[in-house]
């Protein structure tokens, strides 16, 4: 089985990336083998092409982005 390293970016006050990483969470309490989890803030929009952020939340699954399209510049979804 291949452990899974999952890392959100998001701005500050992202509600659905803080949604998103407080369930990974409980499921690491469960089995915390499955994956490992990081939560990275961006503090600014510019900074945010620089860390390859399309929107907040930005998803990388093993730092290959979840949502492979990109939909326009980095903001919120």
């Amino acid at each position: 089985m291949t452990m899974h390293n999952i890392e959100i970016l998001a701005f500050k006050g992202c509600l659905p990336a803080l949604t998103l990483y407080n369930s990974l969470l409980e499921l690491l309490e469960q089995d915390p083998s499955r994956f490992t989890v990081r939560l990275d803030i961006v503090p600014a929009p510019r900074q945010a092409k620089k860390m390859g952020m399309h929107g907040s939340p930005t998803i990388l699954v093993n730092q290959r982005e979840y949502q492979i399209k990109r939909r326009g510049p980095a903001s919120f979804y």
